[in-house]
């Protein structure tokens, strides 16, 4: 019977790939939901219903992958940041480590010429690395820089600014825009709609006031209860919805993301707002 090779663990890299597919299958969702909202639509038609069906199925699968990726790596015992270099786990073995702590026993250390960390990943990454010498080294040198009571650092700088905040500036998800929330229109997709007619201002609808009546004949030949019923009319004046937001050319063509987008779907969930109110 032939042995088969345990597989090799998944690299940082092909982790990193099932994030990146992830997060446009999150994009494409988002796009078919900002569409229908952009319509002034709660409900998806069949067609952007089944688009987002399978979008967020591809999501459900890549989240489980990533699971098992990472699973995978944690079992084979190599750290996350030595994954990114598609080691075995016999490399960063503990037993082959120098962690000891003499400084003298660091893979790379000042003034030794024979061993460069820069020419070790110049030759990994040029695929020079034939004996794999160059693999190893750098393997033990990044164990050693989480091991090595040599690189051991204490510092009592925070991210306080002035104190060393200032490298740590802050990260604007520009394209993660947080919307104003808004009541939109649930109540006007659920009155009866009926198309406005031209050439009026507006429109008047016929209501019974008061209405007609019965009674309970008490004997044969009693006379019959007779009421008129009264009516009268409802005013509906036809009334138009607008708004606007003046912006800066420079701010549409300085802007990262669309602007001239944003302030349209706000305009139109204000819209959907204010329609709601008139029907109520």
């Amino acid at each position: 019977m032939k042995a088969v090779p345990p597989m090799s663990p998944p690299t940082r890299q092909f982790i990193d790939q099932l994030h990146t597919a992830r997060d446009r299958a999150r994009a494409e969702c988002e796009r078919v939901l900002l569409n229908a909202k952009g319509e002034g639509r709660n409900v998806l038609s069949e067609l952007e219903q089944r688009a987002f069906d399978g979008h967020r199925a591809d999501m459900l699968a890549l989240d489980e992958r990533i699971a098992e990726c990472r699973a995978d790596l944690e079992r084979s015992g190599i750290p996350t940041h030595l994954s990114r270099l598609g080691l075995n786990p016999q490399t960063t073995s503990r037993n082959i480590m120098n962690n000891h702590a003499d400084a003298r026993d660091l893979v790379y250390r000042r003034g030794d010429n024979r061993q460069s960390w820069c020419r070790d990943l110049i030759r990994l990454w040029l695929n020079l690395d034939s004996d794999g010498e160059s693999r190893a080294r750098l393997a033990s040198h990044a164990q050693q820089v989480v091991d090595h009571p040599a690189y051991m650092e204490h510092r009592d700088l925070s991210r306080v600014d002035g104190q060393g905040g200032y490298a740590v500036p802050p990260a604007w998800l520009v394209n993660q825009y947080v919307e104003l929330a808004r009541p939109g229109r649930a109540f006007a997709n659920l009155v009866q709609r009926q198309p406005l007619p031209g050439g009026t201002d507006s429109i008047n609808i016929p209501k019974v006031l008061t209405g007609t009546a019965t009674g309970i004949q008490t004997a044969d030949n009693t006379p019959v209860t007779d009421v008129d019923l009264t009516d009268t009319y409802i005013n509906a004046p036809v009334r138009t919805i607008s708004g606007q937001q003046g912006v800066a050319i420079q701010l549409l063509d300085q802007s990262p993301i669309a602007f001239d987008d944003l302030v349209f779907r706000d305009l139109i969930a204000d819209y959907a707002s204010q329609l709601d109110k008139q029907c109520l």
